[in-house]
């Protein structure tokens, strides 16, 4: 797993709590006040140690596949008086939890497949009663750090509807905080449909994020764009123009992808044209 998913913008607020970057504040926000969150992949547990201390949640599970990780969170939560409240898992995923403990999952700081893996191990997960995560947990907080097409999909076919996205800008990098409950997955994608944006467009670039675009998604698209672009131009440029069909397995592959990127890029640029067409209006990074 990805460790490093916040980091301490200063040892600590005059309160005791720790002071969370910005992306991790972002994460704390989307957890619902009075839930029993499991902090999934936890590190130092900065995330379940900051909600406790300020009262937004009584108690929190920290949960991390690595000893060394969960020492750290351990040394943490007992400096800050939470042994009682903060209670760490040694586990991979949820494997260490049982259904009904935490009704509020948090999982960030880890690629999209990881993600979708833990996920899909959690649906086989059950107690002695039969009772499964999917059906105690009230909601999941994610933030993958690449795949989020793949996250968005697993999500949507697996019976959890996106209830909010948000993009948060930190460091010239953009992370994204997804939200989703029990509920029809394919509803956030029919809302986008009715607003005119395309299912592909809808799964690659958040059905939410859309439908209230931000001037960080802006922002977003436009790096995005300028990424893809480059990337398109140099398999053109690496690919043989004058090789003909299937002289050249290598070069046609590339030829490929290019196209794959060059249609990338156009529906890239059309969403930069929705997105700017509200600009002036209520683009505020913070609507989300």
């Amino acid at each position: 797993m990805i460790r490093k998913r916040g980091t301490v913008t200063n040892k600590r607020k005059q309160s005791g709590s720790p002071r969370l970057s910005p992306r991790l504040s972002a994460i704390a926000a989307a957890v619902s006040p009075g839930c029993v969150p499991a902090d999934i992949g936890t590190d130092h547990a900065l995330l379940p140690v900051s909600l406790v201390l300020k009262g937004s949640v009584s108690r929190a599970y920290a949960c991390d596949v690595g000893a060394g990780p969960l020492s750290r969170a351990a040394a943490h939560i007992r400096a800050c008086g939470l042994e009682g409240r903060v209670e760490t898992r040694l586990c991979d995923g949820l494997s260490g939890l049982k259904p009904g403990e935490a009704d509020c999952v948090v999982i960030a700081g880890m690629g999209g497949e990881l993600m979708v893996r833990i996920l899909s191990d959690a649906e086989t997960l059950r107690s002695h009663e039969g009772t499964g995560f999917y059906d105690t947990v009230k909601e999941w907080i994610l933030s993958p750090h690449t795949e989020h097409r793949a996250v968005r999909h697993y999500l949507r076919t697996h019976g959890l509807r996106l209830v909010s996205e948000r993009l948060v800008e930190e460091d010239h990098k953009f992370y994204l905080i997804l939200k989703a409950i029990p509920g029809d997955g394919n509803a956030p994608y029919e809302a986008s449909q009715r607003a005119g944006f395309s299912e592909e467009a809808a799964e690659c670039f958040g059905p939410c994020l859309l439908r209230e675009p931000t001037l960080v998604l802006h922002r977003f698209l436009t790096a995005r764009l300028r990424l893809l672009t480059r990337a398109e131009q140099v398999l053109r440029c690496a690919s043989d123009p004058g090789s003909g069909p299937g002289s050249d397995p290598g070069s046609q592959r590339k030829k490929k992808r290019a196209a794959a990127l060059s249609k990338q890029c156009n529906l890239l640029r059309e969403l930069l044209q929705k997105t700017k067409a509200v600009s002036g209006t209520h683009m505020d990074s913070e609507n989300l």
